[in-house]
C-alpha cells in the first residue's frame, strides 16, 4: 500500500507566536511622546521706581522704569517713552530697555511751588504694549526732630529721631547730623541718612547731674542749609 504524498501546493499554518519567534513577523515598536503645551504669555508690565520719590523744587531724581513679561521675565530691547506735566522736565523721554530690561532717565522739578506730578512710562516692544506710573512730589524741604523718651533722666539712653518731609511726603537719602552746645551730650552715630520713611536716629545718654537739667539738641542737612533745633529736658537719676 502506498502512503500518499502531500500537496506540494498546500498553505503551511504557521501560529503567530512561533512567527514571532522565528523572526518571519515584525512587531512595530511602541514609542511613548509626551507634548508640552508651551508657556503662555500674556502682556508685558511697566513698572516705574523714582529714587528719591520727593524732592526739593528745583533738585532731580532719577526715573527707572522696568519692563517685564507675564512670567516676570525681564524684557530687553523694548521702546520706552516718558512723559510728565509742564512743571518737570525729563532728561531722556524716550530710550530702550537694557539686558536687565530697564531705562533710566532723570526728571528736574521746574516747579516755583509745591505741588506733585505723575511720570508716565509707555513701553510699546514686542512684549506688548504696558504703562506705569508713579508720583513724584516736591516742595520747600521740613525738618522735625523728636524723642523718646521725651524727657530723659541722667545716665539712660535717649534717642533723637530727625525727619525729613517735602510738602508732607518722606524724603529719602538725606544726609543728617546731630549736635548740641551741651559737651554731655553725645550722638551716635553722629550723622545718618534718611531711610524711605524720611527719618534717621541716633542714641546719646544725658549726663548725670546734680539737678534737672535741659540742652538744646540741632539735627543739620547741610546739603539743603536746614535746621531744627528742639530744647531736651532729663531728670537726675534720684528725681
Amino acid at each position: 500500500m502506498s502512503v500518499p504524498s502531500p500537496t506540494l501546493n498546500a498553505p503551511l499554518s504557521l501560529s503567530r507566536r512561533s512567527a514571532v519567534g522565528s523572526g518571519l513577523l515584525a512587531v512595530p515598536a511602541i514609542v511613548a511622546v509626551t507634548a508640552s503645551p508651551a508657556l503662555a504669555t500674556s502682556g508685558a508690565a511697566v513698572t516705574v521706581m523714582l529714587t528719591p520719590s520727593a524732592v526739593r523744587t528745583g533738585d532731580s531724581t532719577t526715573i527707572v522704569v522696568r519692563v517685564l513679561d507675564g512670567q516676570g521675565n525681564a524684557q530687553p530691547g523694548q521702546a520706552i517713552s516718558l512723559s510728565a506735566p509742564a512743571d518737570v522736565s525729563l532728561s531722556g523721554p524716550n530710550g530702550t530697555t537694557n539686558g536687565a530690561g530697564e531705562y533710566s532717565s532723570e526728571a528736574t522739578v521746574t516747579a516755583s511751588n509745591d505741588g506733585s506730578a505723575v511720570i508716565t512710562a509707555t513701553s510699546s516692544g514686542s512684549a506688548g504694549a504696558a504703562s506705569g506710573t508713579a508720583t513724584l512730589t516736591y516742595g520747600a524741604p521740613t525738618l522735625q526732630l523728636s524723642f523718646n523718651p521725651g524727657v530723659g533722666t541722667g545716665g539712660s539712653t535717649s534717642t533723637a529721631t530727625a525727619e525729613v518731609t517735602v510738602n508732607g511726603a518722606p524724603v529719602s537719602g538725606r544726609s543728617i547730623g546731630f549736635s548740641s552746645p551741651d559737651g554731655g551730650l553725645v550722638f551716635s552715630p553722629s550723622s545718618g541718612i534718611t531711610g524711605s520713611d524720611g527719618r534717621v536716629s541716633a542714641t546719646f545718654t544725658p549726663p548725670r547731674r546734680s539737678q534737672p537739667q535741659a540742652s538744646d539738641v540741632t539735627v543739620t542737612d547741610a546739603a539743603w542749609a536746614t535746621t531744627k533745633t528742639v530744647t531736651y529736658q532729663w531728670l537726675t537719676r534720684y528725681s
